[in-house]
């Protein structure tokens, strides 16, 4: 059985997103079809394990004098066959084999020790010599065709956010894994590691499926204050530890400050094979020679550890995952409060999305519950707690001595942040000051892990919106403490930038509502008061390509190209303004300012394969036909999986005549098309 069920296995995320889509994705139809398939993958090899002692107690009974002995020494065996096949499973099997191939060879190694048991106990003749076939025949099926699991197919997380892999009401999941390519791939010991790389050239890590760090602006600042934040905000750190490594984008920023003592610790050692993937994005942080690698569980390592930390922070765990949200219980806080040197500071990751406004707000309030000196921050999508255990300190000279540290600085600069004060920009409120903005109600405990069962049940439905709205009821203006030694003209800049903030935040609010034209105009306003500030710019660059996509398909390309052009200035990097604007330079046969943006597109992604076939596409165009047909090939050895270029490859072959390579083009399409059929 389990054999036959290797062979289905790697459907399972279909199933389940044809079920959602059957019924509506209601969170009863995702736990029906996550039941559905655990039940079928793993009811009947479940409920035969359990028959095993029942049936070896009997068998063994009836060569002992009493039932009891009979029944402890089954157990006894049972004991010690757990306990070895847990360490051969985990340390042996898994890491080596995956677990594909290590379930083909136990059910193997099952399926010739229940023959040889039959042999051995039946003296039957007719009876052995159909079981020997049957068994060697099953045996030989799987050695002459292997079950194979698509690995993008397994990390893509359908789990976690299915409409996502969903249009129209069709799936549409392995048409969007044919777009990524597959950087890293590993089962390992604690969970499924993955890197991959977007049509639109942007990396994203993903464990069990699941996004956890993506390279879009938004998620790269979020990552990049989780390790700024706490440590900006201190006088004089020495020692701080990022818990969990990610990416290592959020332990990359933590390591850019000069710190006597630089930790991460992780539960996961394949992770840093990930994270050296990401090298330009985290700063080669594990090149490093100063910092400190801890394999343990982090929660487990502020239990056990005798250090005193200055700076505790944590990558971007969210709530919505199993076993997350033990990391966001009071007991939780508590123990890093109490792992914090006397003017520690803890930094604490916590999204608007995929949370209900009284998950959002139960969490604040357990944070709160032990840190009462709360500083709330927004960058953009998501929020980050600075929690002090003494007084709230946001000391404008130490927040500018910190920032002015040229590794700091850097790494700030990269995304966006020129000046110290345009961190303040960001601020929202200070709890110590308003704590009605956390409410009253329940806290989070390790007793009553609300969060843990609560959460999960938001996965279907976007949060963001409502989280927004809270926040943006309870904004306050930055503290005139806060700025004692800046300026007159800074401090009125920060606070023009602050107000900046708070008119995307009410933007957010009226798209909400759908007053998309109105939200537009605040947020175009806000940009116009604060063009440095990369929060706007990066929520400005989104509106704009979402309204210029939508005019494109209305058939609008003259206000498209003008939209397009508004995110390109905003951001000289954004991948599918680059594309469609030289689509569109294309469509309008302005040749000059298609190759302009090519150019620089080409500039900016020299390997994209969509914009290496743009080229082609391009060139053919202009009467290049072999050197456009021959950038195809460039473009499809790179990623050998995209509809999009066979197709426009197979199109402009057959119009240039070019039978061999329309061939290859109809060969590769007939080849993608059985995948998307199975």
């Amino acid at each position: 059985y389990t054999l036959w069920s290797l062979y289905t296995f790697d459907r399972s995320p279909e199933f389940l997103l044809d079920h959602l889509v059957r019924s509506d994705f209601t969170w009863v139809s995702l736990n029906q079809a996550q039941i559905l398939i655990a039940v079928t993958h793993l009811g009947v090899p479940a409920l035969l394990f359990g028959a095993i002692f029942a049936t070896a107690t009997r068998l063994i009974r009836h060569e002992t004098d009493s039932s009891s002995r009979a029944t402890g020494f089954v157990y006894a065996l049972d004991t010690v066959g757990a306990v070895i096949g847990s360490v051969l499973a985990g340390f042996v099997l898994l890491p080596r084999l995956g677990m594909n191939r290590s379930f083909m060879l136990l059910a193997g190694l099952a399926l010739l020790i229940g023959l040889g048991i039959l042999i051995c106990s039946d003296r039957r003749k007719w009876v052995r010599f159909p079981s020997v076939s049957v068994v060697l025949l099953v045996l030989g099926l799987v050695i002459a065709k292997p079950p194979v699991w698509n690995p993008s197919m397994m990390a893509a997380g359908a789990y976690f956010a299915p409409f996502n892999f969903v249009r129209d009401g069709r799936v549409v999941l392995r048409e969007m894994i044919q777009g990524d390519r597959l950087l890293f791939y590993r089962e390992a010991l604690a969970s499924t590691v993955s890197v991959h790389i977007g049509d639109n050239e942007l990396k994203f890590f993903c464990i069990d499926g699941k996004t956890e760090a993506d390279q879009t602006p938004r998620s790269m600042i979020l990552q990049r204050m989780i390790g700024h934040l706490p440590l900006l905000f201190h006088p004089d750190a020495q020692k701080a530890v990022n818990i969990g490594l990610g990416a290592g984008v959020s332990f990359g920023a933590l390591a850019t400050h000069p710190l006597e003592h630089k930790e991460v610790v992780e539960i996961e050692p394949t992770v840093q094979n990930a994270v050296r993937i990401w090298g330009e994005l985290n700063h080669n942080v594990l090149d490093r020679d100063d910092i400190i690698i801890t394999i343990n569980d982090g929660r487990n390592h502020l239990f056990a550890t005798t250090n005193r930390y200055d700076v505790i922070t944590a990558d971007p765990f969210e709530p919505v995952m199993a076993g997350a949200a033990h990391l966001y219980t009071v007991d939780y806080f508590q123990l890093a409060y109490d792992r914090l040197s006397e003017q520690g500071v803890m930094g604490q990751f916590l999204p608007l999305y995929e949370m209900s406004l009284d998950d959002y707000l139960m969490i604040m309030r357990s944070f709160v519950s032990v840190f009462p000196n709360t500083a709330v921050f927004y960058t953009g999508f998501d929020t980050v707690l600075v929690g002090f255990k003494g007084d709230i300190r946001m000391d404008a000279d130490v927040l500018r001595r910190n920032f002015e540290v040229p590794e700091v600085r850097a790494s700030l600069e990269e995304v966006g942040f020129a000046t110290p004060e345009s961190l303040l920009s960001m601020f929202v409120a200070d709890l110590s000051q308003k704590p009605e903005m956390a409410g009253q109600g329940a806290l989070n405990t390790d007793d009553r892990p609300y969060i843990e069962f609560n959460t999960p049940r938001h996965v279907l439905r976007y949060t963001t919106d409502e989280n927004q709205a809270a926040l943006l009821a309870h904004f306050t203006p930055i503290p005139e403490a806060w700025l004692t030694g800046v300026d007159a003209e800074t401090a009125e800049r920060l606070e023009e930038e602050h107000e900046a903030i708070r008119m995307m935040l009410e933007a957010a609010v009226l798209r909400a509502h759908g007053n998309n034209d109105d939200a537009f105009i605040l947020l175009a306003q806000a940009n116009q008061i604060a063009p440095r500030n990369p929060v706007i710019k990066n929520e400005m660059v989104a509106m704009l390509t979402v309204s210029a996509r939508a005019l494109m398909r209305a058939g609008n390309d003259v206000d498209a190209t003008i939209q397009f052009q508004t995110a390109l200035r905003l951001d000289p990097s954004d991948f599918w303004s680059i594309y469609r604007l030289v689509e569109l330079g294309m469509r309008a046969r302005e040749f000059e300012f298609a190759a302009s943006v090519l150019a620089h597109g080409l500039e900016v992604y020299p390997d994209s394969p969509l914009l290496i076939g743009l080229q082609g596409r391009f060139l053919f165009t202009m009467g290049q036909e072999e050197e456009g047909l021959a950038k195809f090939l460039v473009a499809t050895e790179i990623q050998p999986n995209s509809m999009l270029l066979w197709s426009d490859l197979l199109r402009l072959s057959q119009l240039g005549g070019n039978t061999e390579m329309a061939r290859l083009a109809q060969d590769n399409i007939a080849r993608m098309e059985r995948f998307l059929r199975r």
